[in-house]
């Protein structure tokens, strides 16, 4: 995986120039079947992870955006849907919380997460969600050996994140042109609902500041059951009771201060700490 964490830009309509491309173009014409996109600015934004086993191996929790839009001016674009194909059978579920942050960056403090899923890795499992979803990978104890490779896809319609290149064609020429069979995509419904109430291990992520100037601390609480043993099933609804799933806000300059603003978030990887 050289390009690994290096996004790349695929518009809608275009040829697919290697068996990458097609895979992402395939994943958008699915999920927008029987769209009207004519005159449309719609394409997907695709690359690939791979974690190994060790301190790197999970992704903190974070929102998908229009990384160099929200840099430059601290707004909140995100990807109409945001999808996971995994490539291999080991490492963190992928943990989706249906909180989400304003398109100026702010939380709305006293709302919490209600329900989110946990999807295991399972090789050729296709996983799509709202992207502007919470989520992350949170890393297991299991993951001693080999490697997590994941193919990540966000479908944007009516925006085209800034600055984002399709693949150099010094890039398609190192990779494989063959076209890949027909694929299919069978949906399975999450019927399995676990809920979820507070449990004597949390853990806590702690998030990026939201924006350059950020002075507020914010840190997502939520039980290590959720993911800590693999469901049977692979994927699972989780439903969060008594508010056992939260974002914590603070002021390290202040620690007894409370402040109602909440501004803008990078993508994190961080290390969880746990709290008995």
């Amino acid at each position: 995986f050289p390009m690994c964490d290096t996004p790349h830009w695929l518009p809608h309509g275009t040829q697919p120039r290697c068996a990458l491309e097609q895979l992402a173009m395939a994943i958008f014409e699915h999920h927008t079947s029987g769209v009207d996109l004519d005159g449309m600015v719609a394409g997907v934004e695709w690359w690939s992870q791979a974690r190994r086993p060790g301190k790197n191996a999970g992704i903190g929790f974070h929102w998908d955006k229009d990384e160099k839009l929200h840099t430059r001016d601290g707004l909140f674009v995100f990807p109409a849907l945001a999808t996971v194909t995994y490539l291999s059978d080991v490492g963190g579920p992928t943990v989706v919380l249906d909180q989400r942050i304003s398109s100026c960056g702010r939380l709305d403090l006293g709302t919490v997460p209600g329900e989110g899923c946990v999807s295991w890795p399972v090789t050729g499992k296709h996983l799509a969600f709202d992207g502007r979803f919470l989520h992350g990978v949170p890393p297991t104890d299991s993951h001693t050996d080999s490697t997590r490779c994941t193919f990540l896809v966000n479908l944007w319609i009516g925006h085209k994140p800034c600055r984002i290149q399709p693949l150099p064609d010094s890039l398609v020429a190192k990779l494989s042109a063959a076209t890949l069979p027909e694929l299919s995509f069978e949906p399975v419904l999450m019927d399995r609902v676990v809920d979820v109430r507070k449990d004597s291990l949390m853990e806590r992520w702690k998030l990026d500041k939201l924006n350059w100037n950020e002075t507020l601390d914010h840190t997502l609480v939520i039980p290590r059951c959720v993911y800590s043993d693999k469901m049977e099933e692979g994927s699972s609804r989780v439903k969060f009771q008594e508010s056992c799933c939260q974002i914590e806000v603070s002021n390290p300059a202040n620690p007894n201060s409370e402040s109602d603003e909440a501004p803008k978030p990078k993508k994190q990887r961080v290390d969880a700490a746990h709290e008995e």
